[in-house]
């Protein structure tokens, strides 16, 4: 068996970005079944059981891109909020390094989802968006992970106050929470409805080209 073309530096890194992905989304033992499926697969190639051709980063994508798929076929996933699971999250930033990855990026426990445009703003400052649907705050364009200790600081605040006081720690964040923060700009001042809706088509349609939908 040729072991060699198992070592390539750069499909190494894929395959540790998204085993920490994976390790970061499903925290309890009842849920890491993933564990047991690589391995499995592991003994399996090594045995030469496996199916011919197949590699060891398939294996690990296919791993994590099933729950993906099974919530990309039900637009009303999209609608979620706090509820999204957090492996689709953590999949569209281990999609989003892998366009960059040369990125400054680490996978953390960034246990919380977040609005960025809040539920409830701040002592009615500024408009409230609707609660559900598709021009919603529960919509996916509008959410990102990060931990709590974050969340209690952004608080309810408005997107672009919370990009001018907590620009630092956006840019150790989740990559699309620091997409969230580029497109709220000086200019507009705004997290407006269509900026979410374009950031969202575009999150949905990568997610969508990774599953082959």
């Amino acid at each position: 068996m040729d072991y060699g073309r198992w070592y390539n530096e750069q499909h190494n890194k894929y395959i540790l970005m998204l085993q920490a992905a994976m390790r970061v989304s499903f925290t309890s033992p009842k849920v890491m079944h993933w564990i047991t499926k690589l391995l499995i697969w592991l003994t399996d190639y090594f045995l030469d059981r496996a199916p011919e051709g197949w590699i060891y980063e398939d294996i690990v994508n296919d791993t994590a891109r099933e729950p993906v798929t099974e919530f990309l076929n039900n637009k009303e996933n999209f609608y979620l909020g706090v509820a999204t699971p957090h492996i689709v999250l953590n999949y569209l930033d281990f999609l989003l390094w892998k366009k960059s990855p040369k990125i400054d990026f680490d996978f953390e426990f960034r246990n919380s989802v977040e609005h960025w445009y809040p539920r409830n703003p701040s002592e009615g400052s500024f408009p409230r968006w609707e609660d559900e649907g598709p021009n919603g705050v529960d919509r996916f364009g509008n959410l990102c992970l990060i931990q709590r200790s974050v969340n209690s600081k952004f608080s309810n605040l408005h997107p672009s106050a919370k990009k001018s006081t907590f620009q630092e720690m956006i840019d150790k964040g989740s990559l699309k929470l620091r997409i969230m923060s580029e497109m709220t700009t000086d200019n507009s001042q705004l997290w407006r409805e269509d900026t979410c809706s374009k950031h969202e088509e575009e999150m949905l349609n990568l997610l969508k080209d990774a599953c082959g939908m």
